[in-house]
């Protein structure tokens, strides 16, 4: 499990989740940032499985592998939560929240500042 106090990047929610696609696999997207994101699913996923998350919303997508996945008990309607690393520059990662940040998708999380202890905001 990630410890939140040593994440080094703001985290952004999307309130309510956002509707997207893992391959396959529809998902919703929970939270982002330049890293990585939390989503939220119904089918599972292979752990270290590679591949695009897209948002049909403004055409947007991603690289990326999902690094864990735990049953999900939180959520209505969805079976397991899975976190998601970016495979692609820090670069293409601030696009895509750019643009869902542009279309009011997300929002900043300030209930959980990046560590000071890992270098802060980058």
């Amino acid at each position: 499990m990630i410890d939140e106090d040593l994440r080094a990047h703001p985290r952004y929610v999307a309130e309510p989740p956002i509707a997207g696609s893992f391959e396959d696999v529809k998902i919703m997207l929970v939270n982002i940032s330049v890293r990585g994101a939390l989503i939220r699913h119904t089918d599972p996923i292979d752990g270290w499985t590679n591949g695009d998350l897209q948002f049909s919303a403004g055409a947007i997508t991603i690289h990326a592998e999902i690094i864990w996945t735990r049953s999900d008990t939180v959520g209505p309607g969805t079976a397991f939560e899975s976190g998601l690393r970016f495979t692609q520059w820090i670069e293409v990662a601030q696009g895509v929240i750019d643009r869902l940040s542009g279309m009011s998708s997300i929002h900043l999380d300030v209930s959980r500042p990046p560590s000071m202890h890992r270098g802060g905001v980058v």
